[in-house]
């Protein structure tokens, strides 16, 4: 941004337009750069008073369950404003300056979605309800919807000790809601690290098992043990079979090793994919990459983003849409795992970044492999559809008659296919 500012000093008569959604609070370009300028925001005026203001979501009302029925609230009178009022008052809208001492020369201006003629009070009301049905909405509605820099306060600190005491008995079978299983792989030179986690349809995450698999990763007997590992089935409630959906294994260490193994599961037909963690937390939840080792396909994680919803996630007290329940049978050093790191603001060539870090490996050498692991299975499952098998009742019974009747049949497809 400097080098073209720079580079605009060539013309007399220069105009230079930063436009931007915000991101994180204390860390966001944009926020910096409005705070800075005039603060320009758009002021609409009241159908019934005429008295010009600009609007603040916390002004749109509605019913719960009911976006239809939104509505913008006068802050000087307490006048409903319907949609149709809404579209004449952004024709009579202008922008006033609210900074009274901005910096010389910077004109800096807020628009949200509730004055967007592309838009409707039903349509933010409808956003904000599913953003809170799936917490890692809520941080895009701030920052894309109402273009504000989103503030992750103390939502971040969390307690093993208050984890482990949350931790629960998931039965087994295991429960009928869950529609698919995936796992995710941390590769770390003396062993494997890999999680199990089951999904339902309001994305509830089950974790149900934390292994750790011993030996050199430059070597086979670790990537062997994880070859059996994704080959393990499940079985719900009502006798579905769920095997592994898909898989994500980080392919930062050992990278030779994990896209031959990648490309092997491959043709084992299974959902195995080869990972990287990118930071930024504009970054999305999970994208293709270029070849890694020309072997298979790479994909990129935005790793801040879900670190920032699974520990938010972790947070919430009631069962619900986003809650992740947690195996008693995970090891307390698992619990460990999931809380160290923390959210810190890091200053680089002088502009504050928000990042993740691990605050305990320093003082006992606890390892982020768990919040790894989770991660990226909760990646790699937003891309994934369940793989369900037949219920074990419905899978057929043949006799030894029957079957050798079959293979004599010419008209047979297991005759057909040897």
């Amino acid at each position: 941004m400097q080098l073209a500012i720079k580079r605009t000093r060539t013309f007399a008569n220069r105009k230079i337009v930063i436009s931007s959604t915000p991101t994180a609070k204390n860390a966001s370009r944009i926020a910096e750069w409005f705070m800075r300028g005039t603060q320009e925001r758009f002021y609409c005026p009241c159908p019934e008073c005429g008295v010009y203001d600009y609007w603040r979501f916390e002004d749109l009302k509605w019913t719960p369950g009911r976006p239809d029925t939104a509505r913008m609230v006068c802050t000087s009178c307490g006048h409903h404003m319907s949609e149709r009022e809404r579209l004449d008052a952004v024709d009579l809208g202008v922008w006033q300056a609210t900074n009274d001492a901005p910096e010389k020369g910077i004109r800096s201006f807020h628009a949200t979605e509730l004055i967007s003629k592309f838009s409707t009070l039903e349509s933010v009301a409808r956003q904000h309800e599913e953003a809170e049905k799936q917490p890692e909405k809520l941080r895009v509605f701030h920052n894309v919807v109402l273009a504000e820099a989103y503030d992750f306060g103390e939502e971040f600190t969390l307690d093993s000790s208050e984890l482990q005491q949350r931790a629960e008995p998931i039965p087994q079978p295991l429960p009928n809601e869950i529609t698919k299983i995936c796992a995710g792989v941390d590769v770390q030179a003396a062993r494997l690290e890999c999680t199990l986690v089951g999904f339902t349809d309001d994305n509830r995450a089950f974790v149900l098992q934390h292994s750790k698999l011993m030996g050199d990763t430059a070597g086979n007997v670790p990537w062997e043990q994880l070859d059996e590992l994704l080959g393990t089935t499940y079985t719900t409630q009502d006798r579905r079979v769920l095997p592994i959906a898909s898989a994500a294994i980080d392919s930062g260490f050992n990278t030779s090793f994990c896209a031959a193994f990648v490309s092997q599961q491959r043709r084992k037909s299974r959902n195995v994919i080869a990972i990287k963690g990118v930071g930024g937390f504009d970054k999305p939840t999970i994208r293709k990459g270029a070849l890694l080792r020309g072997l298979t396909q790479l994909y990129l994680v935005g790793v801040d983003g879900v670190k920032a919803n699974i520990q938010r996630r972790l947070k919430m007290q009631e069962v619900g849409p986003g809650f992740i329940h947690l195996a008693e049978t995970l090891e307390p050093s698992y619990f460990e795992g999931l809380t160290v790191e923390t959210l810190r603001t890091r200053f680089v060539r002088g502009y504050a970044k928000l990042e993740f870090h691990n605050s305990k490996k320093g003082a006992d050498g606890v390892g982020n492999e768990p919040l790894d692991c989770l991660c990226y299975a909760v990646a790699v499952a937003s891309i994934t559809k369940a793989r369900v098998a037949e219920k074990a009742s419905d899978k057929p019974k043949l006799s030894i008659a029957e079957l050798g009747a079959r293979l004599n049949d010419p008209k047979s497809r297991i005759a057909n296919h040897g």
